[in-house]
């Protein structure tokens, strides 16, 4: 079985990589299928990081921050904020190679349930980590995969069984632009010391369960991803009018473990060697286990991404083309605090 410490250091480097910094981040499992339709964002290849660590605007929008080519072009004042909460998300794509058919056998009767969301904070000033949760991922609405909102309570189910909520992407046949939609939810907020963070780390599981226990079982037939990541906000008081940006994210991947086994996702802001230093990762997550056979190693490369547009370094525009960022009948929509969103470049 896999350890948790061999899946966190893959789901965010590729383990053994001596070329550049960016290239050393893990690519998905495959392409996030549309995704290329709003840009040429690295979101829709590999995992990676916004701000990281840098809690600090003075240190994120700057050269401090190793991946601040991810936000340099971006003027708005208002996300340039010092950060005092953490909030972990997640995202259920599908694939450029499967897209909305899976496997041949596929009867629509698969869900992925997700759970166990854990995060921990590493001080500068102590060395130690601190550990909040586990969380339950509940809230959410609807995205297309370019993250377009669009609001109502989408395909997420509570699953008594499980006492954890289970969700899936859902085509859309009718739609001339989106072949699906992406369930788009969050856990819980976590409130940190700007000034103290050395870094950053959420884990949850996912699994296949079945949508009618009654039907077909076509889970080894299923192509579902997930993604997770975590997001930067200011103090609960502050009025937000516009999306902010991520601490990090994982790289999407299959799910593949049928529960009671599970698969684990898990985001993080150390390098390979950061992560494999004394104390470099949270050692209360190192004890959990998988249940799952094998922990797959990231590709090289993802698979090669659709013909239309390329993929590069977004470093200048591009980032006028956004929905709004609250949804009516949100929790946070009466407070003016916008929902979390898919960070776009």
């Amino acid at each position: 079985m896999a350890a948790w410490a061999d899946i966190a250091l893959s789901d965010m480097r590729k383990p053994g990589f001596s070329g550049s910094y960016f290239d050393s981040y893990s690519a998905h499992d495959d392409v996030f299928y549309q995704r290329e339709l709003l840009s040429a964002a690295s979101q829709g290849r590999r995992a990676g990081q916004h701000r990281g660590r840098y809690m600090l605007q003075s240190e994120a929008w700057s050269g401090t921050n190793p991946d601040y080519a991810e936000i340099s072009w971006d003027t708005n004042a208002e996300r340039r904020i010092d950060v005092y909460r953490l909030f972990p998300w997640m995202l259920t794509p599908l694939s450029q190679t499967y897209k909305t058919a899976h496997l041949p056998g596929y009867a629509g009767n698969t869900r992925i349930l997700m759970w166990d969301n854990r995060i921990a904070v590493k001080s500068k000033s102590t060395g130690q980590w601190s550990y909040y949760g586990p969380f339950n991922f509940a809230g959410g609405m609807f995205l297309t995969p370019a993250n377009t909102e669009t609001s109502g309570s989408g395909d997420i189910r509570y699953e008594a069984a499980y006492s954890a909520y289970s969700t899936r992407a859902t085509p859309t046949p009718n739609d001339p632009t989106w072949a699906y939609k992406c369930w788009h939810g969050w856990s819980s907020f976590v409130s940190i010391d700007p000034t103290d963070v050395a870094d950053i780390c959420t884990t949850c599981r996912t699994a296949l369960i079945l949508h009618d226990p009654n039907q077909t079982d076509d889970r080894e037939f299923s192509r579902h991803m997930f993604m997770l990541a975590i997001d930067c906000y200011p103090p609960a008081t502050t009025q937000l009018t516009t999306w902010l940006y991520a601490s990090c994210w994982s790289r999407v991947k299959f799910v593949t473990a049928k529960y009671p086994a599970s698969n684990f996702f898990v985001a993080h802001t150390m390098t390979e060697a950061q992560f494999n230093a004394a104390n470099g990762y949270p050692a209360q997550f190192a004890f959990l286990d998988d249940g799952v056979d094998d922990v797959e190693n990231p590709p090289d490369a993802p698979i090669v991404a659709p013909a239309v547009g390329e993929w590069g370094l977004l470093t200048e525009g591009g980032a006028g083309a956004w929905g709004t960022s609250g949804v009516a009948g949100s929790p946070y929509a009466s407070g003016g605090i916008p929902l979390p969103l898919l960070r776009r470049r």
